[in-house]
């Protein structure tokens, strides 16, 4: 019961915005990457192997036309500030802030990445309105159908209406050996951070999880986002949605100056033996707008 818990608090808590992921000359990275934006690691020896980018590796630096960059090791890989890689190798860097990809390629003289993060272009296909189209989720237990002016970044193997103008297949870095699998990330704004929701799914719970059980994992929950300095707002209610009964739970907490609004939506299923969670999260300031939107998803979820 002990790990389950504590997988439920990963589940729960550890669900943030969708991490950038980096492509190199419109392909995924093959290599490893930490953080992202401006905080974005990058394997360099990997990044450097597949644009024929020379480097002088001194141990603690390596050096990139004539730059020295330093050299962060993490769990024996070692890393550099993608940034300052671009910078130093004047390769040209654009990101899809709808996408949540970074792409890096070679430039020109005079148009490669000049410093400034934020100044990132956009490709045009995030700026452009789109009515899109639905898309389909589903998996061994359950089915989901996203409206079409929702855009969604999901796992491969659930994304089974394809790559679409307003859905993209990416990797999640939630699913590791904890046994979490993140399904998808859906939002309505340019980013997902403006306001989102996530799927996700621990499998092969206990034979026998009692409501009691169930109590327990939801007040861990609150106790956990209580101590990590957010404010829980009232107890656990219950709602039905095709069936199947989910506790749904909303809290606060503080993300650097602004205030940001979760709502948990939690169902155990003795059936399939997996605990689903979709979780809302926004600026305070865009919650009540966004989140009935985003409950339309929810609506739409079925257990098979």
């Amino acid at each position: 019961m002990r790990l389950l818990i504590n997988l439920a608090l990963v589940l729960a808590l550890s669900l943030g915005a969708v991490a950038e992921q980096l492509w190199v000359s419109n392909k995924p990275f093959p290599g490893a990457v930490r953080g992202s934006g401006h905080e974005m690691l990058v394997e360099f020896q990997v990044l450097a192997e597949l644009l024929e980018i020379k480097i002088e590796d001194q141990g603690e630096n390596i050096v990139v036309g004539g730059f020295p960059l330093p050299v962060e090791v993490l769990q024996g890989t070692r890393f550099v500030h993608l940034h300052d890689f671009v910078d130093a190798a004047r390769l040209k860097l654009s990101s899809n802030p709808a996408l949540g990809t970074v792409d890096v390629r070679r430039a020109s003289a005079g148009t490669g990445y000049k410093g400034d993060w934020n100044a990132l272009s956009v490709d045009s296909s995030s700026s452009s309105p789109s009515k899109g189209t639905v898309t389909e989720l589903a998996g061994d237990f359950f089915s989901v159908r996203v409206p079409a002016r929702f855009k969604v970044v999901a796992e491969a193997e659930f994304l089974q209406s394809g790559d679409s103008e307003n859905a993209k297949s990416m990797v999640f870095s939630q699913n590791d050996s904890s046994g979490v699998r993140t399904v998808c990330a859906i939002y309505a704004e340019t980013e997902f951070k403006n306001g989102g929701l996530t799927l996700a799914f621990i499998p092969e719970l206990p034979d026998k999880t009692t409501p009691k059980d169930e109590l327990e994992i939801l007040q861990a929950i609150q106790n956990e986002i209580q101590a990590s300095g957010g404010q829980v707002h009232g107890s656990p209610t219950t709602v039905n949605i095709a069936g199947n009964r989910f506790y749904r739970t909303r809290a606060s907490h503080t993300e650097g100056k602004s205030i940001r609004e979760t709502e948990l939506n939690i169902c155990f299923s003795t059936k399939h033996k997996v605990m689903v969670l979709f979780k809302i999260d926004a600026p305070k300031e865009n919650f009540n707008r966004l989140a009935p939107q985003l409950r339309l998803v929810i609506n739409n979820f079925r257990m098979k």
